[in-house]
């Protein structure tokens, strides 16, 4: 019977929405266009602004945001007067009151669809919340000054945290509507002015609400400055300031409800179209249905792979830092610097913030603007020691040995390590803007920015409030000096993420926008069809590409693998009695000894990870034999094994095979054989790579040059895929490699796991599986500029060499063969022919079952041929 298969291509979708709810958005698209557009045959033009109708706008713009700020100020400057008098714990709760402001992306489709036509889309909003908020300050007057315990009793944080939460959530609801409101207030020509009032606003009203406050509030500063005779207390109080604020409020909102009409002249809906709705109606169906598209664009948008993925970043990458970032102001206090010294380093630092971004814009306005986040972040880390010797100074400086140039020196040196962790942040958060800007999907910009802002305010607010609370909680186990212990563990854990991600984030920026974007045209387009021809009966059938797996259970399914490896379980009980018996020690010299033991216990551990020392891998060969880590013998061989061949969208192959023809060598490349882009990961893909360097590929094979070896579809940990998943997928990579060549031998798991399920599947196929005992990491870009030494320093012969197509790759093999080596690189073929008989891979007749039908050409023993 004869059989065949081809692939048909769906003719191409029709262009234009698909669904009800598009078909009714571009309608009205048109509708808007039309509107806006200069009429035809003689007609009159939209009418234009008058000319001071931008500069209103604007100086209302300004008023908005800088209201907005003004309660950020006030919880900023409410922990200071809190040092002292609340515990840590208490502090961290009080932390959570800007929760709001990181959950506004639930509410925002809400306050864009549901709106009172008669008083417009904004003013629906704006006019209530901010009558709210003036009337919630106001109205807090009389107890405020008590939550806070100025008479010395315990300060209600409770009630404090209460409030400012219930004013978060106003003030983020307010910033929905007036950042809307911003792009139809202003004319079109102008409206790029409305960023510049957010940020300048917000800013200003922070400044004025936090050192303003501060400064007035306190005695001393107040005697220095600002009075004529020294007097008991400050100018204002925390009530009288809260008070004056809410009536700025109710005052700025009487102006807007009364003398701004929403959409004068405006890039948006004029005046004209909100009467037409307003004739119409807007009823509870269209707001339900503006709600259902808002809320399923940002679902979509959730689901994309490259979103998941920087999602991931945003959430974890701000966990180094927030032990000095809660803690750090509230040490200084407690060993003696003045609260307004602190309070009065806020302008130099915000003139920082509006002066960097101006410096940087060249580099994050390009194509990599994440290359400046990594410059941020090595900076912040590194200034978690300094801030532990820094508070020391402080203390000593305001303890009784100090001296008032002592003093002046710490406050200099705090003033420097602030500007610097300034500069930090700042590179971090406007080369992250630039590039939520660069992917945003331009047909709901303003809900994928939203989306992106709400991801990365969540991952800055739960660093702080669980460094506060730690605090307390490790004084209970006994620890001296906690502050100490959560930036030892921040600085470990930050360099971990550094190692692990900044080649993930360096990734990002290599996915093409399309891979961004929600739109119809992508949702609509059918995949290809697969048509079989069977005895003359055709039968379409799914494409056989099996699907990649959810990253959200490929976690959790890695780590319960790797914690049921015997290794870790040994290393994690080792650690754990390590720290139960330093935070027990009696005295404070065992817990120092045992967190030394602890500390090279780690250190051993990472660098028999990083140098894989022949006894460690003999060791866990020995314990599971069907693993092969190198080939046992003296030979001058070694095998050199390049993974994720080829990689997505920045392959360095052809190149790389280019070097291995001129030096002589040869090498085993594991294919990945369907991958697309992925969140976390460097993808490859074999079936989707250009046709070059496909042919460029299959060259090499027929010259017997490289040998393939089986990656599976996806860059995935094998041990953590479905069982079904698992067969199909290193199935279809194991049928893309024979078309390429007659069969393969070799194959290396994902994130080099096994368990007995991926060895039982290997064996059944014929693979032997192999790992590696030289292997640089050089998937972590800062490793390449000591790849070729790690090599010229650890290849030995019958090692097995794991590098991977990265960028720098070619770079790290040029200069290993620039010194001539001694010891021949080669396929794990001819590497483990020539391994000593009776050492594990080492009978050629017994590798793979016979199943490569390539022999390597110099194999001084006879070796079974293509049958």
């Amino acid at each position: 019977m004869a059989t065949r298969r081809r692939v048909q291509q769906q003719p191409p979708a029709s262009p234009g929405p698909t669904t009800r709810s598009q078909a009714r958005a571009a309608a009205q698209a048109r509708e808007a266009d039309e509107v806006r557009a200069p009429l035809v045959g003689g007609s009159a033009a939209a009418p234009s602004p008058p000319p001071d109708h931008d500069a209103r706008s604007v100086a209302l713009l300004m008023v908005l945001y800088t209201l907005q700020g003004v309660p950020m100020g006030l919880s900023g400057a409410v922990p200071l007067l809190l040092a002292g008098k609340a515990s840590y714990k208490m502090q961290s709760l009080f932390s959570l009151a800007s929760l709001p402001f990181s959950l506004k992306l639930l509410w925002a489709p809400f306050v864009d669809a549901a709106y009172v036509p008669a008083w417009g889309r904004r003013k629906t909003w704006l006019v209530p919340v901010q009558l709210a908020i003036g009337c919630l300050m106001v109205a807090s007057r009389g107890r405020i000054d008590a939550w806070m315990a100025d008479d010395g009793s315990e300060p209600n944080v409770e009630a404090l945290t209460a409030l400012f939460f219930a004013l978060y959530f106003l003030c983020a609801t307010q910033d929905i509507a007036v950042d809307g409101w911003a792009l139809t207030m202003l004319s079109e020509a102008r409206v790029g002015w409305a960023s510049t009032c957010n940020s300048v606003g917000q800013t200003l009203g922070f400044a004025l609400s936090y050192v303003g406050f501060v400064a007035l509030h306190d005695e001393a500063t107040c005697n220095k400055y600002l009075r004529k005779e020294p007097a008991v207390g400050g100018l204002v109080s925390l009530a009288d300031f809260v008070s004056l604020c809410g009536w700025a409020f109710l005052l700025t909102t009487l102006f807007v409800a009364a003398g701004k009409r929403e959409g004068d002249y405006g890039a948006g809906c004029d005046d004209g179209e909100r009467d037409e709705k307003s004739k119409e109606g807007h009823g509870a169906y269209d707001a339900l249905r503006e709600l259902k598209t808002a809320y399923g664009q940002a679902l979509a948008t959730l689901k994309l792979p490259p979103v998941v993925g920087l999602c991931a970043v945003l959430l974890t990458c701000k966990g180094a830092f927030g032990a000095a970032d809660a803690v750090t102001s509230i040490r200084a206090i407690e060993y003696g610097m003045p609260k307004e010294d602190i309070a009065l380093l806020a302008p130099f630092l915000l003139v920082c913030s509006i002066a960097l971004p101006l410096v940087i814009a060249r580099r994050t306005s390009g194509a990599r603007p994440l290359d400046s986040f990594l410059v941020g972040v090595p900076l912040r880390l590194a200034l978690n020691p300094l801030i532990y010797y820094l508070l020391e100074y402080v203390k000593y400086a305001h303890g009784e040995g100090g001296t008032a140039a002592d003093k002046v020196l710490a406050f200099r040196l705090y003033a420097a390590l602030s500007a610097a962790r300034e500069v930090g942040s700042n590179l971090m958060f406007v080369s992250q803007m630039a590039f939520f800007a660069r992917v945003s999907d331009p047909s709901f910009g303003g809900t994928y920015m939203t989306l992106l802002n709400t991801i990365a305010n969540l991952g800055g607010k739960w660093p702080p409030s669980l460094a506060l609370y730690a605090v307390d909680a490790l004084k209970g186990f006994g620890v001296d000096d906690p502050f100490l212990v959560e930036l030892a563990v921040c600085t470990a854990g930050g360099a971990l993420w550094f190692m692990v991600f900044a080649p993930r984030v360096l990734a990002l920026q290599a996915i093409p926008p399309s891979e961004w974007r929600v739109s119809a045209a992508r949702a609509s387009t059918p995949p290809p069809a697969v048509t079989i021809e069977f005895d003359g009966l055709v039968v379409e059938a799914a494409p056989r590409r099996p699907p990649p797996a959810s990253p959200m259970r490929l976690v959790p399914r890695t780590v319960v693998a790797a914690a049921r490896l015997r290794g870790v379980q040994a290393l994690v009980a080792v650690v754990a009695a390590l720290v139960a018996a330093a935070c027990l020690a009696p005295s404070a010299a065992l817990r120092w000894g045992l967190g030394a033991a602890l500390g090279a216990a780690l250190a051993a551990v990472l660098g028999a990870v990083y140098l894989q020392p022949t006894f460690a891998t003999d060791l866990v060969e020995r314990h599971e034999p069907r693993v092969l880590w190198r080939a046992r013998t003296k030979r001058p061989v070694a095998a050199l094994t390049i993974d994720d061949v080829p990689n997505y969208g920045a392959s360095r192959l052809e190149e790389i095979l280019s070097i291995l023809r001129e030096h002589g060598a040869r090498a085993t490349l594991f294919v990945m054989s369907a991958c697309r882009i992925q969140p976390l990961v460097m993808s490859a893909c074999l079936e989707d790579a250009p046709d070059a360097l496909k042919a460029a590929l299959a060259a090499a094979v027929g010259e017997g040059l490289v040998e393939l070896g089986n990656h599976g579809a996806y860059d995935e940990p094998a041990v953590a895929l479905a069982d079904a998943d698992f067969v199909a997928k290193h199935d279809h990579c194991d049928a893309a490699i024979r078309r390429l060549q007659e069969a393969t031998t070799w194959f290396r798991p994902g994130s080099g796991l096994v368990d007995r399920r991926v060895l039982a599947w290997a064996e059944a196929r014929g693979y032997r599986v192999v790992l590696g005992n030289c292997y640089p990491h050089d998937p972590l870009d800062a490793t390449r500029f000591v790849n070729a030494s790690y090599l010229r320093r650890r290849v030995r012969p019958g090692c097995v060499v794991i590098l991977h197509d990265r960028w720098h790759t070619p770079a790290t093999l040029r200069a290993y063969f620039a010194n001539a080596p001694a010891i021949r690189l080669t396929t794990l073929t001819e590497a483990f022919a020539l391994a000593d008989r009776g050492a594990p891979g080492g009978d050629w007749a017994d590798v793979g079952g016979g199943r490569d039908a390539r022999a390597p050409p110099d194999s001084p023993r006879e070796t079974p041929g293509p049958g």
